[in-house]
C-alpha cells in the first residue's frame, strides 16, 4: 500500500530508512494541511497513523492516541480530574493494553514521560521538538510543582494546568501556557524567533502522553451491517477511508471466496442465516469478554461502551477458513468511569461518568451528574454499632417525584447545634411506605459523643426542605446494559430507531419473564412459550430480524431452530440490570467483596452454551451423529415388532 498524493506520512517515531511511525496529515491542494482525526476521548485525541518502511510503503495502519487534558472548568468538574490523576490513569491503561492486546500495541516511553511540545515540520517530513537545536535549548512540560508556585502558578499535578519551561536556562527560563483555551503562548513561540515558522501546525502542544495501537480496520457496527446483508462478495466498510492506491495484489475476499465462502453443510437460506447467526453470536461474547478481561485488569468499569467503542480485526483469509471466521472484536474506548468517594471502608465500590450531559441509549438513565432535591427527611431512630460510630434509619419524602433506586446514592446533610453533619444512604422503596415515600439506612457514620446524642434527639421528629443530594452511582452492571444493548443491535436491529424500540421490548419481556416452575422449564422454553402466545415479541424481536431484506423470513427460520433463537433472545434480557427477577444484577452497582468483572462469569457460560448450539448447526459431528444413530436404531428394534 503506498499514500495517495493528498495523504502525507509524517514521521512521530522511528528513523526514515528504516520502519518509522507516522501520523496521517491530509495536503490537499488549495487548503491548509490537517491531521486526520479518528476520534476524541474525554481526555485523547486519536489520530489516524501508519508503520512507513524506508521505501515508502505502509506496513500497516496504526491509531496514535495523544492526552489532551479537559478544556473549560465544567469539563475538569465534571472529570474531578487533575494533571496527576491523568497520567496515573493513562499509564495504567497503557499498561492494561498491552496485557489485554498482546501485538496490537508498539510500546514506548511515551506512555508515561512526557513528550516535548511538537510540531510538524513538514518539509523534513517529522515533527520536531519546540526549540530543538536552538541557544535556550528544547522546551519541556514543567512538572516542578516548587518552581510553578514560586512564580504565582498552580502545581502541576493538583490543577490542569500546563506550562512549558526551558530546563537549560533554569530559574531565568520563562513559563509559557499550553492549556486551556489560553493558546496566546503557545503561539508566540510558534512564531519569530522560534525556528519553526509562522505557519507551524502543533502535533502535541500540551507535551501529552501517547498511545499508540494497530487499528482496527472495521467498526462494530459495519461488521455487523455486512453480516446482516449476507453480501460477502465484497469486504465490509472500513473503518478509515482509503487513503492510498493498493499495489499489485490478490483481493483477500476473492481469496477466501475460491477457497469456500461458508462452513455450512446446510446450503441457500437457511445455511447462510445459520452461519451469520454464529458469527453474530461471537461477536456479542468477543465483546462481553473483551469488557470482562478490560475491568479486571483496570480494576474498574469503562461506562464509556457504545456503538462506536467496538472495533473488528478481521486478518487476511488462511485457506479453506472463510473470510469472517477469523474475526476479533477488540475495544475502541478507554475508561471513563471515575469512582465516587469511598464513604467508608468496606462499602461497595460506586463510579459515575466523567462526562455527564449525554444522554445514549447505551447510558442507563442518560445523565448521572449530581443533583440536588429538597426532600422530607424523618429519622426513625439511630442503631449504635460500635464505640463512635452509628447508623441512621429513617424516610425522605421527594417534593417532586424523582427516578431513583438501589444505585443512587444520597448525601443528607443535618443541622445541629454547633455544625452540621452530612451521612450517605442509597434509598430504597417499600411497599410498607406510602407512595413517593423512600426509606433508608444510612452507611456507618463516625461520630462523637455529643453529636450521637444530638442525632438521638432528632428520633422521630420529621426535617422540612433539606437539600438532599443524589448522586447515581454506577458500577460494571452499567456496562453489561450497554453490551445487551449491542447485542440487540447485533441480532434485531438495523437503526437507532429499531434498537429503541427492541431495547424497550426486551425489558418488558424481561418483567413479564415467568419463574422456572416446580418444572424447571429453561429460560429459552419460557421466552419461546411467551413469544408463541403474543405476536408484539416475534415481532419485534423473532429470528426473521437477524438478516433483514437478505432473504425470505421464513428461509431464514429455516435454518435456525426456535429454541435456540429465543434462547439468545432471554440470555440478553437477563443482561439488563433490574428489568426483571433473572437479571445477571438486581441493579447498577456490585456488592462488596465481589470483583467488579465477577458479573461477566454468568452471562459468558450462558452465550457459550448458545454457542455451542450455534455452531453445532453448521459444523456437524460424524462420530456423536453416529453414536445418537445408533440409540436410535436400538430403540427402534425394541418398540419394532419381530417380522
Amino acid at each position: 500500500m503506498r499514500l495517495g498524493s493528498e495523504t502525507a506520512a509524517v514521521r512521530v517515531f522511528g528513523a526514515s530508512e528504516a520502519l518509522a511511525v507516522c501520523v496521517l496529515v491530509e495536503t490537499p491542494k488549495n487548503a491548509e494541511p490537517a491531521l486526520r482525526v479518528l476520534r476524541t476521548t474525554v481526555d485523547a485525541a486519536v489520530y489516524a497513523g501508519c508503520v512507513l518502511d524506508g521505501s515508502g510503503d505502509v506496513r500497516e495502519w496504526l491509531e496514535i492516541w495523544v492526552q489532551s487534558p479537559p478544556v473549560g472548568d465544567a469539563d475538569a468538574q465534571a472529570a474531578n480530574a487533575n494533571n496527576a490523576l491523568l497520567d496515573t490513569r493513562w499509564a495504567r491503561s497503557a499498561a492494561a493494553r498491552r496485557e489485554l492486546e498482546p501485538g496490537r500495541v508498539i510500546g514506548g516511553a511515551w506512555e508515561s514521560v512526557h513528550p516535548g511540545p511538537t510540531v510538524f515540520d513538514m518539509d523534513a517530513g517529522c515533527v520536531r521538538v519546540l526549540g530543538e537545536g536552538e541557544e535556550g535549548g528544547p522546551w519541556e512540560l514543567c512538572t516542578d510543582d516548587a518552581r510553578l508556585t514560586a512564580a504565582g502558578l498552580p502545581g502541576y499535578g493538583a490543577s490542569l494546568s500546563r506550562y512549558l519551561w526551558r530546563p537549560a536556562l533554569g530559574a531565568e527560563s520563562p513559563l509559557v501556557c499550553v492549556s486551556g483555551d489560553d493558546r496566546a503562548g503557545w503561539r508566540e513561540l510558534c512564531g519569530a524567533g522560534s525556528g519553526s515558522g509562522s505557519g507551524a501546525m502543533a502535533f502535541n502542544p500540551a507535551c501529552g502522553l501517547m498511545f499508540v495501537r494497530r487499528l482496527a480496520g472495521v467498526g462494530f457496527e459495519s461488521y455487523i451491517d455486512w453480516l446482516s446483508r449476507g453480501q460477502f462478495h465484497r469486504p465490509p466498510t472500513p473503518k478509515m477511508p482509503a487513503v492510498g492506491r493498493e499495489l499489485a495484489r490478490e483481493d483477500p475476499v476473492e481469496l477466501s471466496l475460491a477457497h469456500g465462502a461458508f462452513m455450512s453443510s446446510v446450503g441457500g437460506a437457511a445455511g447462510l442465516a445459520a452461519e451469520v447467526l454464529y458469527l453474530k453470536l461471537r461477536a456479542i461474547a468477543s465483546a462481553v469478554e473483551s469488557v470482562a478481561v478490560a475491568t479486571e485488569h483496570l480494576d474498574s468499569p469503562l461506562l464509556s461502551l457504545g456503538s462506536e467503542s467496538l472495533g473488528v480485526e478481521i486478518p487476511p483469509p488462511s485457506v479453506g477458513l472463510p473470510y469472517a471466521w477469523g474475526s476479533r472484536v477488540v475495544l475502541d474506548c478507554v475508561a471513563e468511569a471515575a469512582e465516587v468517594g469511598a464513604v467508608e471502608p468496606g462499602a461497595p465500590r460506586r463510579f459515575t461518568y466523567q462526562r455527564s450531559g449525554q444522554t445514549s441509549v447505551y447510558r442507563p438513565g442518560g445523565d448521572a451528574g449530581p443533583v440536588a432535591r429538597s426532600m422530607a427527611v424523618r429519622i426513625k431512630r439511630v442503631v449504635g454499632i460500635e464505640a463512635g460510630r452509628v447508623s441512621i434509619e429513617g424516610t425522605v419524602l421527594p417534593r417532586e417525584p424523582i427516578r431513583t433506586g438501589g444505585s443512587t446514592l444520597a448525601t443528607v446533610p443535618l443541622a445541629v447545634p454547633g455544625g452540621r453533619m452530612e451521612f450517605h444512604a442509597f434509598l430504597t422503596l417499600s411497599d410498607a411506605l406510602s407512595q413517593g415515600e423512600f426509606g433508608f439506612t444510612s452507611l456507618p457514620l463516625q461520630v462523637t459523643d455529643a453529636e450521637e446524642s444530638e442525632l438521638r434527639r432528632l428520633e422521630g421528629v420529621e426535617v422540612g426542605d433539606v437539600a438532599v443530594v443524589l448522586s447515581p452511582s454506577l458500577s460494571s452492571p452499567a456496562d453489561l446494559h450497554a453490551l445487551g444493548v449491542l447485542a440487540l443491535r447485533a441480532l434485531v436491529a438495523d437503526s437507532a430507531e429499531s434498537l429503541g424500540t427492541a431495547v424497550v421490548t426486551a425489558m418488558s419481556l424481561a418483567r413479564e419473564l415467568p419463574e422456572a416452575g416446580e418444572e424447571q422449564l429453561s429460560i429459552a422454553a419460557r421466552v419461546a412459550a411467551i413469544a408463541e402466545q403474543d405476536p408484539r415479541w416475534r415481532e419485534v424481536l423473532g429470528p426473521q430480524r437477524l438478516m433483514a431484506g437478505a432473504g425470505e423470513a421464513g428461509q431464514i427460520e429455516d435454518g435456525i431452530p426456535l429454541r435456540l433463537w429465543w434462547g439468545v433472545i432471554g440470555t440478553i434480557c437477563r443482561m439488563f440490570p433490574g428489568a426483571g427477577r433473572e437479571s445477571y444484577c438486581s441493579d447498577f452497582g456490585v456488592g462488596s467483596g465481589r470483583r467488579l468483572a465477577s458479573i461477566y462469569d454468568e452471562p459468558l457460560a450462558d452465550l457459550g452454551g448458545c454457542l455451542v448450539q450455534a455452531r453445532s448447526l453448521l459444523v456437524v459431528d460424524r462420530q456423536t451423529c453416529e453414536e445418537v444413530g445408533g440409540v436410535l436404531d436400538r430403540h427402534l428394534a425394541l418398540i419394532s415388532p419381530v417380522g
